[in-house]
C-alpha cells in the first residue's frame, strides 16, 4: 500500500496523471479498508484523486470523488472546519466547471451560510477561513454571472470589493481580480439593460 501511494506522486511529478491515477484509484480501498474511510490521509489521497481527475476532463468522476471527501470531512471534522470549508469550495468549483451552475450555485451558498455562521473573532484569527470566505464569495460571483444573473453578481462582487477581506497577515487578497470582475459584470449588465433584456 505504502508502495503504491508514493508511485501515484511520483507518476503525478513526472506528468504522467493518468497512470496515478490508476495507482490511486488501486490504493485508495485498501487504505479505506486498512485505516478506515474517515482517516485524513484516506481523504486527502481521495482529494488528491478528485483533483487528478478534474485536471484530466474527467469532470464527474471528480465531483465524485470530491463529494465523497467532502462528505468525509464533514463527518470527522465538522462543517466549520477551515479544512472542510476548503474542500466544500472544491466541491462547487467542480460543478462550476462541468457546467452544473445550479448546483455549484447551490454549493457555494450552502457553504457561505456556514462560513458566515463562524463568529468574525474567529474567522478574523484563521488566514484560511477568510481566504475561503474570499474564495466563495467570488466563486459564487462568476457562477452567478455564467448564469446571467447579473445584478445578484453585481452585488455580491461589489461586497467582496467594498469589504476589501483585509486578510489576517495583511494585504488584500485578490483586490485587483474583484474589480477586474466587477467591472465585467458592470458592462455586461449594461450590455444587458441596452439590449432591453
Amino acid at each position: 500500500m505504502w508502495f503504491r501511494n508514493e508511485l501515484a506522486d511520483t507518476l503525478e511529478a513526472q506528468g504522467k496523471r493518468a497512470e496515478a491515477i490508476q495507482e490511486l484509484r488501486l490504493v485508495i480501498p485498501v487504505m479505506e479498508r486498512v485505516r478506515g474511510p474517515a482517516k485524513e490521509e484516506v481523504i486527502r489521497r481521495r482529494h488528491d484523486l478528485a483533483y487528478m481527475l478534474k485536471e484530466e476532463g474527467k469532470k464527474a468522476e471528480a465531483e465524485k470523488e470530491y463529494r465523497a471527501a467532502f462528505a468525509a470531512l464533514q463527518r470527522v471534522l465538522g462543517s466549520k472546519h477551515g479544512d472542510t470549508l476548503d474542500e466544500w469550495k472544491n466541491l462547487a468549483e467542480a460543478l462550476d466547471r462541468i457546467g452544473n451552475h445550479a448546483g455549484a450555485e447551490t454549493e457555494y451558498r450552502a457553504a457561505l451560510a456556514v462560513q458566515k455562521g463562524i463568529p468574525s473573532s474567529v474567522r478574523s484569527n484563521s488566514y484560511q477561513l477568510w481566504s475561503n470566505l474570499f474564495c466563495l464569495q467570488v466563486g459564487l460571483a462568476e457562477c452567478l454571472e455564467v448564469q446571467g444573473k447579473l445584478k445578484e453578481a453585481l452585488s455580491m462582487a461589489r461586497q467582496v470589493d467594498e469589504e476589501g477581506l483585509k486578510l489576517p497577515r495583511g494585504g488584500y487578497a485578490g483586490n485587483e481580480m474583484v474589480q477586474k470582475l466587477r467591472a465585467r459584470i458592470e458592462e455586461a449588465l449594461k450590455k444587458q439593460q441596452a439590449d432591453g433584456k
